[in-house]
């Protein structure tokens, strides 16, 4: 006597993460507290997108301290896949309230000009290739604690 459970159909089993080769493509290879300022490297730092990453130590900083060029930089985690894809994970927490509402208020995060990551973080890393945030128009998501951007 046969269950009308399963009726002839062979179970399928979906690939798993660490063998699928798409997976495998979009694997971190590098991740790390950076300060981000905000514009274009042209236009010393004005405008939109992103004009300078630099590793930091502290994730977390005091967003009540004053600082020059405040509302335009802030902290993030920078991730980079095998590709070259770059993603920012922004924690709210450190954000200045200027900040998120000139940068973050919309569901785009516009980059109005190619970035390259430095030389530094390249070879810190050991990339073959410099990862690069190309110019466009990149949709934000926002999750309790952070908002994301993916410039994949």
């Amino acid at each position: 006597m046969h269950s009308g459970y399963n009726k002839g159909r062979r179970h399928y089993e979906a690939p798993s993460p660490a063998t699928d080769d798409a997976q495998i493509q979009h694997a971190l290879v590098a991740q790390i507290a950076v300060e981000v300022k905000f514009g274009m490297v042209s236009r010393n730092c004005d405008n939109y997108g992103v004009c300078h990453i630099d590793a930091t130590t502290q994730l977390l900083k005091d967003k009540n301290l004053k600082t020059s060029c405040c509302f335009r930089k802030t902290t993030a985690v920078l991730s980079v896949n095998r590709d070259g894809g770059i993603e920012l994970a922004f924690p709210k927490s450190a954000m200045k309230e200027e900040t998120e509402n000139m940068f973050f208020s919309q569901p785009i995060f516009k980059v109005e000009e190619d970035f390259e990551l430095s030389n530094e973080l390249t070879e810190q890393f050991e990339l073959k290739n410099r990862p690069k945030i190309l110019r466009g128009n990149y949709r934000i998501f926002s999750t309790m604690g952070f908002y994301l951007v993916s410039f994949i």
